[in-house]
Parts: C-alpha cells; structure tokens; sequence
C-alpha cells in the first residue's frame, strides 16, 4: 500500500490556536490524527507556550504500522518551527516516551467517609473565605446521601485550602505517580523555556539565605543543545557566554522532570545518563525543588 506524506491541515469548526494533524493513504483521509491545542502554562511568574496533544488515535484496520509516529514526529516539528516552548499531553502507557514525554504530573486525591462530615454545618453563600469550605462539605454530604453513596473523593491539589480543611474530617490523601503515563510533557525549545522562567528560578534561590549569594555558570546540556542560566548573588539570567560553567547533562525528557519538580536532582544523579557537577547540587536543589504540579479535569484536553 503506497503511503502518501503527512498532511497538516487547520480543522473545520475550531479556534486559531488549534489544528489537525492527518495522515491519508491513497484514497482514504484521516487513518491517524491528532489534535493540537495552544495553551499559556504557567510557571511561577512566567507563562509557557505549551502545545497540548490531544485525541491522538489510528483506525483500528492500519494500527501497529507506524502511523501515529509519523502523525505525532509531524506535530513535534510544527510545534519546533513555531515558537512552542513545551508539550504536554495525557497518554497511555509505554508510547508517548518514545517522542521524548516524560510523566511530571502525579494523581492527587483525598477522600474521607460521609460520615466522618455529618457534623458540617452550612453558612450563607456569598462568601469568598475559606468560610465557605464547611457548607461545601455540607452540600456533598447531602449530596452523597442522595445518590447513596458513602466514600467523598476530590481530585484536588495537595496543598488546596480545601484539601487542607478536608483533614479535620479524617481524610486520607492519596498520590500516584504513574510511569510512563498520564499527565506528560517535554521541551520543544530548550533555550526559550529556560530564558522564560528565570524570574520565577531567581524567586526560589533568594529564599536560602546562603544560596542567595552563591554566583557562577549553570551549563545545562541536552539532545536539544547546551545553554547557560549565570547566577550572580541571587540574581538568575539566561546568557550566551558559556565559558568557566559547572555542567549539567542529561536527556531533555530528565530536564523536564527536574524542571517540573517530579524528580530531585540527587535522584537524577544516579543514572547512567546523567552527568551533574558535585558542586551545583544544592543550587540546582534550590532553583528545581521536588513540586506537585495539578491539572484541574475540566482543564484536561
């Protein structure tokens, strides 16, 4: 069967910042597609322009043939060539690291038992304080008795104000870090990320009272290219001059985690492709702690 290019075509019926990737073979359109989303990702202060891979799927007859790799190396290079500084998708397990994403996101949740909340009590509505959070209990409680159901769980970020008044109600909070699945990002433009989030990296350095005066070079170096974030008693910037730096090694798909606070950089240390100067440790322990990053359901694609 002779397999004609990969097309990229602007879907019917979506906005400006989202498009189609197709693939066709000899009369018959879309036998492998996906969706690409242009989303604003916030890190710390700074915003990243994120690509959001989404709806990726191959018709069931021309599965296994290698379609969704070239639909999915397509919409990478599209992403290169036009200004993204990340990915980020949703994926099933043992495929998407092979295009370079990496999990970054673990699953969070609490849940606690009705009637460990029958004692919430409502208040007037309107109130914007952490006030509100006991009638909300209250409502799924309510709720819960409605439909017969015992067990509350909320997806919910670990350090919620909700999450965190959820504990009077004996809860039990649970976190799952997948694999090679669910929530998953790489980098598509190394230097453009790393320049974007100095702000938000210097911010994390002046809050060790030793570390904001440390100063030298931080080269960091991946399949994506070497740059150097300069370090100048607390100050963090992203520089061409490249000369007398500590280095740091490893694979974008690592970066991404350390970036992203999934793994620690001691935890990184340890693998065979990996290669960190002893002396920028701490510093890189400062400037990449280990975070709990959260995307809301309805925020999902």
């Amino acid at each position: 069967m002779k397999i004609e290019s990969v097309f990229l075509t602007e879907a019917e019926h979506v906005r400006a910042d989202q498009w189609m990737f197709g693939l066709s073979i000899e009369d018959e359109e879309w036998v492998s597609s996906l969706g690409l989303i242009e989303y604003q990702m916030r890190f710390g202060s700074a915003y990243l322009k994120m690509g959001g891979i989404r709806a990726v799927g191959t018709r069931e007859a021309h599965r296994n043939k290698g379609y969704s790799r070239r639909v999915m190396e397509t919409a990478i290079t599209f992403m290169t060539e036009n200004g993204f500084d990340v990915s980020m998708l949703f994926g099933i397990s043992n495929f998407y690291h092979k295009f370079g994403y990496a999990t970054v996101i673990p699953e969070i949740w609490i849940d606690f038992r009705r009637e460990e909340a029958q004692a919430a009590v409502p208040c007037d509505i309107g109130f914007q304080t952490e006030t509100i959070f006991e009638t909300i209990v209250h409502f799924l409680v309510d709720r819960a008795k409605r439909i017969g159901v015992s067990q509350l769980l909320c997806h919910i970020p670990i350090d919620h104000p909700f999450a965190i008044f959820c504990r009077r109600y004996d809860c039990r909070t649970h976190i799952r870090n997948w694999k090679d699945s669910g929530g998953m990002m790489r980098i598509i433009n190394q230097s453009s990320t790393l320049e974007k989030i100095t702000d938000a990296l210097e911010k994390r350095l002046q809050l060790d009272a030793d570390l904001s005066k440390w100063s030298g070079k931080l080269l960091i170096s991946t399949e994506l290219g070497q740059d150097c974030l300069e370090i100048d008693h607390g100050s963090v910037a992203h520089t061409n001059n490249q000369t007398n730096g500590f280095h740091l090694e490893m694979p974008q798909d690592k970066l991404i985690q350390l970036v992203m606070g999934r793994r620690s950089i001691r935890d990184l240390a340890i693998e065979p492709d990996v290669s960190v100067s002893a002396e920028i440790i701490p510093v890189l322990e400062a400037l990449f702690s280990l975070d709990y990053p959260h995307v809301w359901w309805l925020d999902r694609f």
